[in-house]
Parts: structure tokens; sequence; C-alpha cells
């Protein structure tokens, strides 16, 4: 006991206990508590008052009668005052739709609730308790809730309006029933296209933390959808998105997270309609834009299609990961396109500004046409996807498929748009010819993990059509730019142009870097020259000019000692 104010107090170090009483006359006092556990030290100081422990009632809208609402789903708060700290409970009767959002209760608190939405023919109403309690001194005190139904009117089993979509929306990051929006076989499903153009807001499905971001489990689940979305062929259109990063949110897309859940069927935008989405402000770490998914884990998505363009307008800053990407942001032990029939494709740009961050690795920028950042997972897949985007950015990893590849498999996939770094000018005249190690950039991935590590990752069969181009001169490949994975059957008909700068960087049809393609570890084989490779300068007016791909530039980081031309086509 470091200090004691107007108390006495004893220790007893045979049951681990502090034993304080005000002295006589008192009616507040403290003790300041220094304690030693497992090599931590806690400085903890501990208030006492005179007078009786008490939980006011509740007051709902300034009154402590029943709350009673409506059959929409509705947030609420009730506030409560008290001289003691006390646990909050909802009847177990009401907790499939009485739901706490707060996270812990203290003395003279604001608390919200969300209820459900409530649908019944007979129109009984249906009731719940929410009661404040501390057990120590068997005090309490509760509030009823009394909700009316809605009477249905037919319809339902589905998403059919924008105030339908709003409402699973809402229900999902509430975490309360989607029942509502299913068909008889569970699954929340599409009746039609939904036209979102009189939507002024939107917020994701499903919500991340990346206050505890590490490349295994980048970030934490809020509220995520866990069932089986189905578009059923129908498409969001006109879904105008724009955002402020700077608020402290880490995730921009249509699904925030999605935890054990498929995603099928479904098509974000329409190719007749141009649609940019824009995102501002400064960009906390671990920050994730992309049309479909901020994060997908555990999930299967599948037959899915997006034309929204993605513009990460605001800032990354010096050293901080973020992702913008076409189709979904961060991905761990998931599944993008299953099969032949079920592959997903991106049609919309991916680009940003002259971001502050010069970061050429996993630390980077990471922009991509599919997926933006396979974490450490070795179930990730992504198999029969095409991206069709014109994907940019002046630094970091920049990939047709992928950004960063740090463990996982991809498979039967195609590149068909132009991957570009710095075409915003963030890098001129001579700065831009010392800034080549600022980036690294393939058609089909950006980079990998750790070089030094043997990876279990692989790309195969995939075709990257198309042109690849550094305006810096920094590691680039047909295939991919850093590379210490395995690449096996894949193809490049693209132009791979930049000026070289420096030798050990600058255009290649394959690699930007690779491991050795011999003996007992092969980086690199089975795969089809092609394309074109050359001067960005000499041939960008007409990237086909560039002269024919050849053995000699598979790789722009030592060619002749790692590529093996009798293991290639």
């Amino acid at each position: 006991i470091f200090t004691a104010y107007n108390v006495d107090a004893e220790i007893d170090e045979s049951i681990s206990t502090i034993t304080v009483s005000l002295k006589e006359g008192a009616q507040e006092g403290n003790i300041l508590v220094m304690a030693h556990a497992g090599g931590n030290t806690i400085l903890k100081p501990l208030f006492f008052t005179y007078g009786t422990a008490e939980i006011q009632d509740p007051v709902y809208n300034g009154s402590t009668a029943d709350i009673v609402l409506e059959g929409d789903m509705t947030q609420f708060e009730v506030k409560v005052s008290a001289s003691i700290d006390y646990e909050v409970t909802v009847e177990e009767s009401a907790s499939k739709w009485l739901i706490y959002n707060s996270t812990r209760a203290m003395t003279t608190l604001t608390h919200v609730f969300t209820a459900d939405y409530y649908e019944d023919a007979s129109g009984a109403l249906r009731t719940g308790e929410i009661r404040f309690s501390n057990a120590l001194y068997d005090i309490s005190a509760a509030i009823v809730v009394k909700q009316s139904p809605k009477i249905p009117e037919g319809g339902g089993g589905g998403i059919s309006t924008a105030a339908d979509l709003m409402g699973f929306a809402a229900a999902v990051n509430a975490g309360a029933s989607t029942a509502r929006w299913e068909n008889e076989a569970g699954e929340v499903v599409l009746l039609n296209d939904i036209d979102m153009a009189a939507v002024e807001s939107w917020t994701p499905i499903g919500g991340v933390d990346a206050s505890e971001y590490n490349t295994t489990t980048p970030y934490k689940t809020v509220n995520p959808f866990k069932g089986i979305f189905d578009g059923q062929g129908f498409a969001v259109k006109n879904l105008n998105y724009t955002a402020d990063m700077s608020t402290g949110k880490w995730g921009y897309a249509f699904f925030g997270s999605l935890d054990g859940a498929t995603v099928r069927n479904l098509t974000l935008g329409d190719p007749d309609t141009d649609i940019t989405w824009t995102f501002t402000g400064d960009a906390p770490k671990a920050t994730s834009v992309a049309s479909l998914a901020v994060y997908a884990v555990n999930s299967t998505i599948e037959s899915c299609t997006n034309y929204y363009n993605i513009d990460f307008a605001g800032d990354s800053g010096s050293e901080v990961l973020c992702v913008a990407s076409g189709l979904v942001g961060v991905m761990k032990n998931s599944t993008i396109g299953r099969a032949k029939s079920l592959g997903c494709a991106n049609y919309g740009f991916v680009r940003t500004g002259k971001i502050t961050n010069n970061g050429n690795g996993g630390n980077g920028m990471q922009t991509a046409g599919i997926c933006g950042f396979m974490a450490k997972d070795e179930g990730n897949l992504i198999q029969f996807c095409v991206n069709y985007g014109h994907i940019s950015c002046p630094t970091g990893r920049t990939g047709g498929l992928v950004a960063t590849l740090m463990n996982g498999n991809v498979k039967n996939s195609d590149n068909r748009g132009t991957v570009e770094d710095d075409i915003v000018g963030k890098f001129e005249g001579a700065a831009a010819q010392n800034s080549y190690n600022s980036k690294r950039m393939g058609g089909l991935i950006g980079g990998t993990d750790d070089l030094k590590k043997v990876l279990t990752a692989t790309v195969e069969s995939c075709t990257n059509y198309g042109n690849v181009f550094t305006h810096i001169g920094c590691r680039t490949g047909g295939f991919i730019g850093h590379s210490n994975i395995r690449i096996i059957g894949c193809a490049n008909q693209g132009a791979i142009l930049g000026d070289v700068y420096n030798s050990d960087h600058g255009p290649a049809w394959a690699c930007g870097y690779s491991g050795q393609s011999s003996g007992e570890w092969v980086n690199v084989s089975s795969c089809t020259m092609g394309g074109y490779v050359g001067s960005y300068t000499t041939y960008k007016d007409n990237p086909t000019s560039a002269p024919a791909a050849t053995v000699h530039n598979a790789f722009s980081y030592k060619n002749d000692e790692y590529y093996d031309p009798t293991i290639n086509n």
C-alpha cells in the first residue's frame, strides 16, 4: 500500500485480501496500491465513498416506464445512474431478438440495445426484460421492453428493394437475425436487381477490427456475415459510395467481413454505368477498400462480378500497410472462384494518388484486381478468375490478380488489364530514375513473403495478357515482381515495358526477381515465353513494337544465373 487517505488499510497475505475502513467522520478516502505479478508491476488507485449501494431505475426517453417499440428493427438507449458497478443481462427468453450492443457496464453509463424486426400475423406483443444488477450487494433494477409486431403483407423471403438491403445490412451489423430476408433454404437472396441510386451513404455488411493487425490474422471480425448470400444472377446497381478514411474505420466494401460465409451469383454495378467509389482522408494502418469484401475468412466467393471502380484518393502513410482491390481486400483460408463455371471477374479500375508510403513490400500499398492481400494460410485459393481492370499505384506492390501472396495458391486465372506504377507522377525527372526500389509489380502477382523463405504457395496455369508498364524502372514481371514461390505452367502475352536505371531492376516477361530455377528448388517451370520486353520511353506508344521476349529477359535480376530455359517453353 503506497499511500492511504482517510482510511485504515490492512493486507492479509495469507488470503490475498486488503481490508479498507473509512476513518470516523470521513465521507471519502483512497489508497494507492502497487502490485507485482509475473514480472509486471501495476500501480492502481482505489477510491471509496460512504453511502448506500444503489442502482436507480433505468430511464428511456426520460421515463422509467416500459419501453414500447414498433415492429421495425430499432436501436435505442437506456440510461442508468448508480453508485456501484453493475452487470447488464437480457432475459434469456428474449436474448435472440433483444440485443445488447455495448461492451461492458460501468456506473452512470448509457447502454445501447437493438430490438430485431418482428412480424406476427396474430398481432401479439413480445416482451423482454433488461436487468442491471450487482450480485455482491444483491441489488438490481430492471426495465421491460415491449414490441408490437408488423403484420406480414406477403412477399418477404428475400431482398427486393434498396430498403430491404439497407435493413439486412443493419441487422447483420447489430448481430440480429436475418431470417426475414432468407428463402426456405435459409439463404439470403436477391429477388431482382437492386437500385441503390437513392441511398446517400453505405455501411459495409459486417465490420473489421485491425487494432491488433498481423500478417497471419489481419483482422478481428465484428458481427460478420456468416450465412449464404445468393444474388441469383441479379445486380446491386447505382451504389454511390464515398468515405473519409481518416474517421478511423478500417474497411470499406459491400461486405465488411465474411466468416464461414458463401457469396455467389452476385454482380456489383452495371457494365453500362460508370461509377467510381472514392475514398479520401488519411488511412490508418491496415485499411482495406474493395468492391465485394474487405475481409473474407473461412469463406467462399463464386460467380461474382464487379463493375465499380475503386479510387483510393486519400493517403497511406509511411510504411503503413493499406489495400485497394477490385474484388476482395484481404483473404484468409478462403476461396475465390471454386470451379471453371464458378469463376469471378473484376472490370473496374483500381488506382491510388500520390501516396506518402514508399514501402515496396508487405508494409506498402497493396493494389490488385482480385485480392490485395492473401494472408499466411495454405487454405487460400484463387481459381478461374479474370481481371479486366486497369490497376495502378506509384509504390508498394501491384498485381493484376494479387498484390501480395503470403501463402496459398492461384490457379487457372488471367489478367487482361493494364498494370502500371507511377501514372500520377509521384516521382518525376531525376527522382523517377532513383525510385526503382519503391515498387514490386507483376501482371499476375505483385510479390510474396520473405524472400529468404521457401513457400508452399504456387501460381499455376495462369496467363497475363495485359501490358505491364513501370515508369520508375522497378522490378517488373509478366508473372510477378518479387517471387520465392513456385510458378508452374504460366504464360505471358503482354508487353512488359520499363527503362532500366539499375541493372538489378527493370522489366522481364516472367519475373522481376526470382530465386533459382534449377536444382532442388525450382521457381519457374513449364512456363511459356511470350509477349514483348523493352524500354517504356521508346515503346510506350506502340507496345507491341518492342522486342519479343527471349530467354535472356525472363528475369530482370540474375537472369543468366537463375532462369533455366531447359525446363520452360
